[in-house]
């Protein structure tokens, strides 16, 4: 049976080596082609995700730039000191008619500042050390809570945010103001500073 396989003449015994070196070669040639082509898919896999991660890393470095900006301007602007040391002291916002009713102007004057300033942020919350007499200012799409402050300042996380300088270590974390909503959000504690006091 394999003599009827295997040609008898020379013509025949050459057509099948030749078809046998050829066949050989085309293996040989499709492998090496799809070991480069592999190698070279990998290398553009890898130039593509480090491309990617560069130009994510550019974007969020350019808005903590932003955020870094907004932190030194809430540091230096008067309004939101003089908003700081009028309610330092204060457990409620005075009324109309009080003697210290010149401090809703100030709180209204530090609002408009601070709105015209706000960017990029879901929420600023300005406040004394009491946490009484907060400001909040938040962009459309970010819910309010009724929670009061104190809830969110007594909390372990933002304690240790504060005492460390709370920009290296905010972590993504779900909003402490809506509890439950699956909302995450990289929090940022900084103590500013009134004319008087922190």
């Amino acid at each position: 049976m394999l003599q009827s396989v295997f040609p008898k003449t020379i013509r025949g015994k050459i057509m099948l080596y030749t078809a046998t070196v050829t066949c050989s070669i085309a293996v040989f040639t499709v492998t090496i082609c799809s070991f480069v082509f592999q190698s070279f898919l990998r290398k553009n896999q890898i130039q593509t995700s480090e491309y990617s991660l560069e130009v994510i890393c550019n974007g969020t470095a350019a808005d903590l730039e932003n955020i870094l900006s907004f932190y030194k301007w809430c540091s230096f602007n008067t309004d939101i000191a003089a908003y700081l040391d009028g309610f330092e002291n204060l457990s409620q916002m005075p009324s109309i008619s009080s003697k210290n009713s010149g401090l809703r102007n100030v709180a209204l004057r530090t609002y408009d500042r601070l709105k015209e300033e706000y960017s990029y942020i879901n929420r600023v919350i300005i406040s004394p050390l009491n946490s009484c007499n907060y400001m909040q200012i938040s962009d459309t799409t970010a819910v309010s809570s009724a929670h009061p402050l104190s809830d969110l300042t007594d909390t372990g996380w933002f304690q240790t945010i504060l005492s460390e300088d709370g920009m290296d270590n905010s972590t993504f974390m779900e909003d402490p103001f809506l509890p439950g909503s699956g909302l995450m959000v990289l929090p940022f504690v900084s103590p500013l500073s009134g004319r008087y006091s922190s």
